[in-house]
């Protein structure tokens, strides 16, 4: 049959695609792709000078079906229910394509020469970019914390791609989003930036670890009520009558607000506000072991520690104050600086009585 340019580049890689779609890529060869478009092996020669050419050409073409159906992932409108959607979404379009591209995955992720660049992340750029704009981290720890997400994500393509993988849409997209929370544990969660990104939120329901982080420094109180002072004083001083109020108020608000708001944002264990939380907690409690291991002397109680005054004023405060920033509970944190100014005033006036 003679040669003829009827047909064209096009035909002959959709042709190899169809091939690649349909055996793999290993059958991509001059005989298939002719059976395939219905002709002689000459015409795929008038367009490609040989088989390896074709080959070039089929894996830019797969590299760019790829990075479509990625980016249409990434760029699709962000779900307010899901707090780091558009980032777990590039790791949905990727399980998704090693889903439904079998072959095309197989090829550009586990055959063949594995130092190719399309083995690379073929959106790596706008991937980094995300993770900074949104989550603020600086460029290398959001390599970094990407890298470490990769695994995680190839992991699930190979078992989507071997039909092995049972998740799927809103458990999918979930998986993503707890190995993210799980490693901003381990690089610390940074501010959020608000340019276009996903805005910290506060939602309503029963934050245990706030009602946790409240109780705490109470439970040495018990043991105050069970061996009081041996010398305090038969009547206790009376203070400013509105900043008592204000102090309760206060302090009965910051526990409703640690145990009703849940922020969208972990708390990551490698956090400094974890960190001086609980030192501070661990000062509050070595101030009441002095003053058991004294004897319960009441002079104790407000004596300096540290070379802080009024520790058992002071530290409880900041404990609780350092404890809101930690769970991003910034209404919590409010209160509590207005709780620590009324009373440390109270505290103060008590212990010059």
């Amino acid at each position: 049959m003679p040669a003829s340019r009827k047909v064209t580049t096009e035909a002959v890689l959709q042709a190899a695609e169809e091939v690649l779609r349909e055996k793999g890529f290993s059958a991509v060869n001059a005989r298939n792709v002719a059976e395939k478009l219905g002709c002689s092996t000459q015409p795929i020669y008038l367009c490609f000078e040989n088989m390896d050419q074709l080959r070039q050409a089929l894996t830019r073409r797969a590299v760019e079906a790829h990075t479509q159906r990625v980016r249409s992932f990434l760029q699709a409108p962000q779900d307010p229910d899901h707090p780091y959607s558009r980032y777990s979404d590039y790791g949905m379009g990727f399980v998704q394509f090693a889903r439904q591209e079998k072959q095309l995955f197989r090829w550009l992720y586990l055959e063949g020469d594995k130092q190719k660049p399309q083995q690379q992340d073929v959106l790596l750029p706008e991937i980094l970019e995300t993770i900074v704009q949104e989550y603020g981290y600086d460029l290398d720890t959001a390599r970094r914390l990407h890298q470490d997400m990769t695994y995680f994500s190839y992991g699930l393509a190979i078992l989507a791609n071997t039909d092995q993988l049972s998740l799927e849409g809103d458990q999918l997209r979930r998986a993503f989003q707890r190995e993210f929370m799980a490693l901003t544990g381990v690089y610390g969660q940074e501010s959020l930036c608000q340019k276009g990104g996903t805005r910290m939120q506060l939602k309503w329901g029963f934050n245990w670890i706030g009602l946790v982080i409240f109780l705490l420094p109470m439970v040495i109180n018990v043991f105050y009520v069970l061996f009081p002072p041996k010398n305090a004083p038969e009547d206790a001083p009376k203070g400013n009558k509105m900043l008592e109020a204000v102090e309760k108020a206060s302090r009965m608000l910051y526990l409703a607000a640690m145990a009703a708001l849940v922020s969208d944002r972990p708390a990551a264990l490698r956090s400094p506000w974890w960190v001086l939380a609980a030192a501070f907690l661990a000062l509050y409690h070595a101030v009441w072991i002095r003053y058991f291991a004294g004897g319960r002397d009441v002079a104790l109680l407000g004596k300096s520690f540290c070379c802080v005054p009024m520790p058992l004023a002071v530290f409880p405060v900041l404990y609780y104050l350092c404890g809101a920033l930690w769970l991003h509970n910034l209404p919590a944190a409010g209160l509590m600086l207005i709780f620590g100014v009324a009373h440390n005033v109270v505290s103060y006036q008590s212990f010059q009585k």
